[in-house]
């Protein structure tokens, strides 16, 4: 146990040092994911991209309020692995935010669960937005963990970090 309260005196000084909490939800960041979502998937319903970027961009932020996150996405998941937050793993986002957008009822849109590095420490999960039919390559991912509750949005096959796969979502943690 001596490791947590080293661990612990480190998070205090992290944060006594300059935790602050990142800007979230805002319009500009709405428009953002929307142009985002235009660019990438232009052959879905303009009022669903919308929609996609409006949940999207409110779920991060309510998530990093749920989660507690004060610090990037690498601290945080130490935080929840040693038992000082109860949720905010990257699969933990994807879940949450699947969730968020499968209640959109989309017709000219899917929602995909997206995995790289599976089966490694580094193994990340997230959300991927197609337009109806097409290829999970030319999706745009939708990541919340990356910028702590900010919309990460880039074309699938561009993420200049992961290499996504398409996968089946695991099964509930709740």
């Amino acid at each position: 146990m001596a490791w947590r309260s080293v661990w612990l005196a480190m998070m205090a000084m992290v944060c006594a040092s300059g935790c602050v909490q990142l800007p979230r939800g805002g319009p500009s960041e709405v428009a953002q994911v929307e142009r985002e979502l235009q660019r990438v998937l232009p052959a879905g319903p303009a009022s669903e991209r919308r929609r996609i970027a409006e949940t999207a961009v409110q779920t991060g932020a309510e998530l990093a309020r749920r989660y507690g996150v004060t610090t990037g996405p690498w601290i945080h998941n130490t935080m929840v692995n040693v038992g000082l937050r109860e949720r905010g793993l990257c699969w933990q986002w994807a879940e949450d935010l699947t969730d968020a957008l499968g209640r959109l009822g989309l017709r000219g849109h899917e929602v995909h669960w997206g995995k790289a590095n599976g089966g490694t420490l580094r193994e990340h999960n997230t959300v991927v937005v197609t337009a109806r039919g097409q290829d999970f390559a030319d999706g745009l991912v939708l990541d919340p963990w990356r910028g702590s509750g900010v919309i990460f949005a880039v074309r699938t096959r561009e993420d200049p970090k992961y290499r996504w796969r398409k996968m089946d979502p695991p099964a509930r943690s709740r």
